[in-house]
Parts: structure tokens; C-alpha cells; sequence
């Protein structure tokens, strides 16, 4: 494995990029709230004209490397969990097709298939995000592991549903 991806860490954006003005420079820079897996809240900056930076969306999943105390941009889930969610494929009914479509049919059902396990994947990701975050934040109170669960399902469903 090489280094740049040992250095990868997952990250989702809380809070969609700002443009803000620095006090001390008067510059302006663009700012996106984080959460980090393993490393909790944080800030990723960037110029203004950063077009990566400004296309993220609230609730996307990141790849991200930390260099010292700052976070770069390494890749970006293009849907955020609201939009996998969404973007979940519908149920196919399949009606005695002519037999020369069969193949056709079963190459769509496959995709819908690698498309819903990519939604249960970064579900399943973000699951463990929360229960990463649930365990730092408790840290000092020393929780078992049935009440870190239930904290962390907490969070998971209480972003769900306000996403």
C-alpha cells in the first residue's frame, strides 16, 4: 500500500462551503466543516476560486488526507447520504418478456444491484463514522459497548431524518 493511501481518512461535510473573509489578511477563503473519522471536528480551507471545494454538499462523503493540522481534498462521494438514500433503485418487476430481452433485463437488475450495495456500503460506513464519534465523545464516561451502539444508532437515525 502506498503512502498517500495510508494517509486517506474518511470525512463527511456538516456544514456546505463558505466563502469568508480572514480578519488579519482581509483575504478571502473558502471554508468546509468536517466531520473526520478518528479525529472529530474540523475545517478544510481553500481558495475561493476552488471549484472541488465549492461543488460539496452537506452530508457528502470525502476522502480527505491530514497534513500537520490541515485537511486536503482527496476524492469526493458524488451523492450524499440524502441523495443515496433517494437514489436507491426502485423495485423491478419483471413480466414474461420476450426471450431475446432476458439478458438485457438480468444486466439491469445486476446494476440495480451493485447500486443498492453501494448505498448499504456507505451506510454501513457511516454507521461506523457515528459510532466512532459516539466513542470519542464519551470517552472520559466510560460506556459499555450495548450503550455505544445505542448512542451511535441515535445519531445515525437522528441525521437521517434531518437530512
Amino acid at each position: 500500500m502506498n503512502n498517500s493511501t495510508q494517509n486517506q481518512i474518511d470525512a463527511i461535510v456538516e456544514e456546505a462551503p463558505k466563502t469568508v473573509r480572514l480578519k488579519k489578511s482581509g483575504e478571502q477563503r473558502i471554508v468546509v466543516k468536517l466531520q473526520v473519522l478518528g479525529d472529530g471536528n474540523a475545517k478544510m480551507w481553500g481558495e475561493p476560486d476552488d471549484a472541488n471545494l465549492k461543488n460539496l454538499k452537506q452530508g457528502q462523503y470525502l476522502k480527505v488526507e491530514k497534513s500537520g493540522k490541515s485537511y486536503k481534498l482527496i476524492s469526493a462521494d458524488p451523492l450524499s447520504l440524502k441523495e443515496a438514500v433517494t437514489a436507491a433503485p426502485a423495485p423491478v418487476q419483471i413480466t414474461a418478456p420476450p426471450t431475446s430481452a432476458i439478458p438485457e433485463q438480468m444486466k439491469t437488475i445486476r446494476e440495480r444491484k451493485v447500486q443498492l450495495m453501494q448505498v448499504v456500503k456507505d451506510e454501513a460506513k457511516f454507521m461506523c463514522f457515528c459510532l466512532e464519534a459516539a466513542r470519542e465523545a464519551t470517552e472520559q464516561h466510560n460506556l459499555n459497548d450495548q450503550a455505544l451502539a445505542t448512542l451511535a444508532a441515535a445519531l445515525f437515525k437522528n441525521r437521517v431524518e434531518n437530512l
